[in-house]
Parts: structure tokens; C-alpha cells; sequence
């Protein structure tokens, strides 16, 4: 049974995948197969549409009547993945100050903007980190909201 380019790469993805989470592919080997990989379905793409354009000329059909095909773009999203996994999967509390350029999962995103409070709050704050807000009802219930997440 013959593959088609991206079944083929379905299955790279996959062998990948298993091998990274088992520790057995590091970095700059996993760089090369994810390359490899994408290097084949980028070329099995094109030589697709080509084909495609060259049966379209030989029907007389003109070239633009061929629907150009999308990539997988939700698999090639997963291989991105897979070339940043340390930094996705690295869950330290200190990350954003302990790198320069941190980089956050989903999740690790999520979590951050659940702690952060909102810009609007500061507006009412001076130099000497008086807040200066009318205490009404409303207002105390959302700080103490803030102060309960932030712990």
C-alpha cells in the first residue's frame, strides 16, 4: 500500500512525536527529520499541482481553472510544535523573568492573564502607590476578587 504525501507525513509526525515525548530525538536530530519531513510534503505538494496545471493545458483548460490545494496546515502547526517542545513543555514559575524571550503554551497563556490585573485598575493609583478610587461596593468586591487570584 503506497502513501499518499500527506499520509506520509501523518505517519512522520506521529514517529516523531513518539520519539520526542520518549527523550530518544534530540534537538538538532529532531530539527533534521522535522526538515526532512516537510521538505518532502512541500515538494509531493507542488509536484501535485503541477501535475494538476499539466492536465488542465493538455485538456485546454487554462491554468488558473485549477483550485490550488491547501497544505495541512494543522499538521505542519503540530511539526512547529515539535521544534519548540522544551520551551513549550518547561512550566517554571519564573520563566518570563528567567528567559529573554519566553515562550508560552496555550495553557501557560491562560494562566498568566488569570493572575494579571487589569491596566484600567493602575489609572487610579499616584507615585507613592496610594489608590485614590472612590470606595464603592462594587469597586472593593473586584479588589478583593484580584487579591483571592493573585495568592
Amino acid at each position: 500500500m503506497t502513501l499518499t504525501y500527506k499520509e506520509r507525513l501523518q505517519v512522520d509526525y506521529e514517529r516523531i512525536r513518539t520519539a520526542t515525548k520518549a527523550g530518544a530525538l534530540p534537538l538538532p536530530q529532531r530539527m533534521d527529520e522535522i526538515r526532512q519531513a516537510t521538505d518532502r510534503y512541500a515538494l509531493a505538494h507542488a509536484e501535485e499541482y503541477d501535475e494538476a496545471v499539466a492536465q488542465a493545458m493538455a485538456e485546454g483548460r487554462s491554468p488558473g481553472t485549477v483550485p490550488i490545494p491547501f497544505k495541512d496546515t494543522g499538521l505542519l502547526h503540530n511539526l512547529a510544535d515539535l521544534c519548540m517542545d522544551e520551551y513549550l513543555r518547561w512550566s517554571h514559575p519564573d520563566k518570563m523573568t528567567i528567559v529573554e524571550y519566553p515562550v508560552m503554551s496555550a495553557s501557560q497563556q491562560d494562566r498568566r492573564k488569570g493572575t494579571e490585573a487589569p491596566f484600567v485598575w493602575s489609572e487610579s493609583y499616584d507615585a507613592n502607590d496610594v489608590d485614590h478610587a472612590p470606595r464603592t461596593r462594587d469597586y472593593m468586591r473586584k479588589v478583593r476578587q484580584n487579591q483571592r487570584s493573585l495568592r
